[in-house]
């Protein structure tokens, strides 16, 4: 089943070599609601188009999944939180015997008001946490299939630690890491306002889970505050994984670009927006005429290329040696927003989008068309509801993983590098599908230090109901199903 990625050798200059423009713009102006089941009208806030589906057929899948969990993992682990963010800290794990440590950033929904003018959370209910935790996983084919089994739903986990709390100013949308710098994460809100945090120097501000005693909170203070943004920026962030780059998108439908080495110099630095510690964007692209909703970067050219998708259902490509306007534009590229978009790591010829629409598009760059509507490569239209999140396999370039409104985790095998027949019959297919959340999966990482592991979230949308509960899981497929064509396996089996 693995198979080693084959580098394309393609520079992106090779690709894109023709700016597109789009022949009539739209006059409508960006579109912040879109029509429901109903006939109303519900927010495009991402928050707020998440609903629990606790249908007879969800929970009738769930059932299902919960009876094969033996056959389907190596490890899985349940955390009850509310959260709407994680991601696997970029450090090594601490490897012990029978177990792997490894560091996890994860957030929590408020029941509090966070003030922006005192930066305090009002006096009632708990304010919005950021969390250092440390993720006690069994080894790699360690696990005994009745600890498996053992799914305990609602419960923390005795295997999640928290090493640190950090009190956040505003309720955490989005959490990034830096892939250069181990200590760096990076923060959305609904704020125009991108946080940066060096989590070891950060204060530990525990509260024992105690609510706020009838005082107010103050927010720990960032790192820095990067400024550019006019107006909330929510979901699309993205670190370069080749540079100090750091890349986000907002409702202002403007594309914002932070190369963290201008920090310290005599243009970087002005105290902005009540914080002392700020850096202003290097680079702000415009050319999305709506909300931007994510936002990545070219894998391997130094964060100088980037790409963004958004509610006009375009994808723009920028390239900071050119300026601050898109060097290509791809347009109607879906029938709905588009809520992310990835590139591939292993080959930078192969981008992805996730929309509103249900559906996946997959693109070659090489092929981006010549008419207003670009090529698309492949269309998976094998969802019920909209597409989230999007990320490709950081170990095999052939794996995409796909989370939405529908409660699941997929897994798509694309076919063997370099995609070559991605058209055929047998490709995509749906490798796998981690059925363990009740309620839409809002975030998801892949680690990036062992294969098919991951860190999802669930949203419970403040809801009592304990079927629609949010939590965090970790799990791992299990070898007998991701390496059941590898004859070294095959071989340590005999």
């Amino acid at each position: 089943m693995q198979h080693n990625a084959v580098s394309a050798g393609v520079s992106f200059s090779n690709i894109l070599t023709t700016k597109r423009v789009r022949t009539s713009a739209s006059n409508d102006g960006p579109k912040l609601k879109r029509a429901d089941s109903s006939g109303g009208s519900v927010s495009k806030k991402r928050k707020n188009l998440i609903r629990a589906d606790a249908s007879s057929s969800s929970l009738d899948r769930y059932s299902i999944w919960r009876r094969n969990l033996p056959i389907l993992y190596d490890a899985i682990i349940y955390h009850g939180c509310a959260s709407l963010s994680c991601t696997f800290a970029k450090r090594p794990a601490r490897v012990e015997e029978f177990s792997v440590k490894r560091l996890v950033y994860y957030s929590t929904r408020t029941t509090a008001t966070y003030s922006t003018a005192t930066k305090t959370w009002d006096k009632d209910g708990k304010p919005g946490m950021l969390y250092v935790g440390e993720l006690d996983t069994p080894s790699v084919n360690s696990s005994r299939r009745k600890f498996i089994s053992r799914f305990i739903e609602g419960n923390r986990s005795s295997r999640v630690s928290v090493l640190k709390t950090i009190i956040h100013p505003g309720e955490v949308n989005r959490i990034r890491t830096s892939s250069r710098h181990e200590s760096l994460i990076a923060t959305h809100t609904d704020s125009e306002i991108v946080f940066l945090w060096d989590v070891d120097k950060q204060e530990d501000r525990d509260m024992g889970g105690k609510q706020n005693e009838g005082k107010s909170t103050l927010a720990n203070v960032p790192t820095l505050a990067l400024t550019g943004h006019k107006a909330k920026a929510e979901f699309a962030l993205e670190f370069s994984r080749s540079s100090d780059h750091l890349l986000s998108g907002g409702s202002d439908n403007l594309v914002c670009l932070w190369d963290l080495a201008d920090y310290g110099s005599s243009s970087g630095s002005a105290p902005s927006n009540g914080y002392e510690n700020t850096l202003e964007a290097a680079h702000v692209f415009e050319g999305h005429t709506a909300p931007v909703e994510g936002c990545c970067f070219h894998p391997t050219d130094g964060g100088s290329t980037c790409a963004s998708v958004g509610d006009d259902k375009r994808a723009l490509f920028w390239d900071t040696r050119v300026g601050n306007q898109p060097v290509v534009q791809m347009d109607d590229i879906h029938e709905d927003d588009i809520n992310c978009c990835s590139w591939n790591p292993h080959d930078e010829r192969y981008f992805v989008t996730g929309s509103s629409d249900n559906n996946i598009c997959l693109f070659d760059l090489r092929q981006t068309g010549t008419s207003e509507k670009p090529t698309v490569l492949k269309k998976l239209n094998c969802h019920n509801s909209p597409v989230l999140n999007v990320q490709w396999s950081p170990h095999n370039g052939q794996y995409l993983a796909v989370s939405g409104e529908e409660n699941l985790v997929t897994i798509y095998d694309l076919g063997p590098e370099p995609l070559s027949d991605i058209g055929s019959s047998s490709y995509p297919l749906a490798f796998f599908k981690h059925a363990g959340h009740k309620t839409p999966v809002v975030d998801f990482d892949w680690n990036t230090e062992e294969p098919f592991s991951f860190l999802t979230v669930s949203d419970d949308n403040h809801s009592d109901d304990a079927v629609t509960g949010g939590c965090m899981q970790f799990w791992r497929v299990t070898e007998f199903l991701t390496r059941a064509s590898d004859p070294d396996f095959v071989e340590e089996l005999e």
